[in-house]
């Protein structure tokens, strides 16, 4: 999924930017540039200040370039006979908002031209001689219960928890507000699962391993620490099965927890081994027939898992707790914050954020903000309708998709 750019409004369309700029004075905008391809369109945007290009973005099937990275890229568009191109307009306030969410697509300085390198969203998996990609999906990885909080990163600590089934949970986060977050799932001390998740999408198994152990090492990071149990793991491995790290790792020490193919191989080879007691052909004959699955089960002493059991494994995996809710509102707390103290009219402002699950994520979010003054007296007057706008954008921008509502007074 690419990056929500806020519409501006429609001015025209053409099949030229430079005809479609030629006479635009003090012109705020962008040019939104798009060719129809085998995997969708792909777009690029040029963003207009002043009708002089200030910001680049350029997107196409699971590629994201920002800023100078884009530019070259987006001059080979223009180049296509089949590009269309469109103008759209701008006011102040939402071109400052675009540049205060999306900083990376902005030119701050100009910078040295340099060959494009390859790509950081395709590398090579020297192991398996296979190329990945990263998967633009929302990555839902149940937690468990906490065992360890807070581990710094560039250091070891982490190793004296892994005992039994362990979940490490590894997040950082720039002061861009790009982030890098992997979670490990280890038995008895191996690791067995692996996920890593950036801005651009998620990674699983080896693919994910360099990128991992960069993480680990470096010292911003923090780890938590949770136990976690073998019904997690194979609802996970069903999930993504991309995500193991070594094959049918825990096939030798679950036996009876292999697939319905293998578990039907299994009773039938049983069931022809059973002992014969034949008393008469008729009872020989009977004894011969294999027993289905059902009568194995119950002659074994094995109680197959109810849908009742079935329903609160998946109910355990899917939905989140009290604890992962929690921190899914401390994140966002602390990415509205931080927009709302670049905002020059504002003094103050109190956050109140909740976030529940009901089928699907929901989270309310109400602001209060104390303007600023002008002489100490006559308070500012605060634009609470593009507040609003960036506030959306940043709850419709963050990695789990919510139903969001957003409320604002002023003090």
């Amino acid at each position: 999924m690419s990056t929500n750019i806020i519409e501006g409004t429609f001015v025209k369309m053409g099949k030229n930017c430079e005809e479609l700029t030629k006479n635009l004075q003090n012109f705020n905008g962008y040019l939104r540039l798009s060719i129809k391809r085998d995997y969708g369109f792909e777009e690029g945007y040029i963003f207009l200040e002043n009708s002089m290009p200030v910001g680049y973005y350029y997107s196409y099937n699971n590629t994201e370039l920002f800023g100078n990275r884009a530019i070259e890229y987006i001059e080979e568009m223009k180049k296509n006979n089949n590009c269309i191109v469109e103008l759209y307009q701008y006011d102040l306030d939402k071109l400052k908002l675009m540049k205060d969410l999306f900083k990376e697509m902005f030119l701050n300085k100009p910078e040295p031209k340099v060959e494009p390198k390859v790509e950081e969203k395709i590398f090579r998996d020297m192991d398996k001689d296979v190329l990945c990609k990263y998967q633009k999906i929302v990555l839902n990885i149940p937690s468990g219960k906490p065992l360890k909080m807070g581990i710094t990163g560039g250091c070891e600590e982490y190793k004296e928890y892994l005992e039994d089934y362990r979940l490490l949970d590894v997040f950082k986060k720039d002061s861009d507000g790009k982030f890098k977050r992997a979670h490990i799932i280890y038995h008895n001390k191996e690791p067995i699962l692996a996920y890593y998740e950036d801005n651009n999408g998620v990674l699983f198994g080896n693919c994910a391993c360099d990128f991992i152990k960069e993480l680990l090492n470096d010292s911003d990071v923090v780890i938590d620490i949770y136990e976690y149990n073998i019904e997690k793991i194979n609802i996970l491995t069903e999930y993504y099965p991309h995500s193991k790290l070594k094959e049918d790792s825990s096939k030798d020490e679950n036996k009876n927890e292999s697939n319905g193919e293998d578990l039907d191989e299994f009773i039938y080879k049983l069931s022809e081994k059973k002992e014969i007691s034949p008393t008469n052909k008729d009872n020989e004959e009977k004894d011969n027939e294999p027993l289905n699955k059902e009568e194995l089960l119950k002659k074994l002493g094995i109680n197959a898992p109810s849908d009742d059991t079935i329903d609160n494994i998946i109910q355990n995996v899917v939905v989140p707790d009290a604890y992962e809710l929690k921190n899914i509102e401390n994140e966002i707390n602390e990415k509205i914050s931080e927009f709302l103290k670049n905002q020059e009219d504002i003094q103050d402002f109190l956050i109140d954020i909740s976030v529940e699950y009901n089928q699907g994520y929901i989270c309310n979010c109400k602001i209060k903000l104390k303007p600023k003054k002008k002489f100490g007296l006559i308070k500012k007057d605060v634009n609470v309708q593009y507040i609003k706008d960036g506030i959306y954008n940043i709850l419709n921008n963050y990695i789990i998709n919510m139903d969001s509502k957003v409320s604002i007074e002023l003090l």
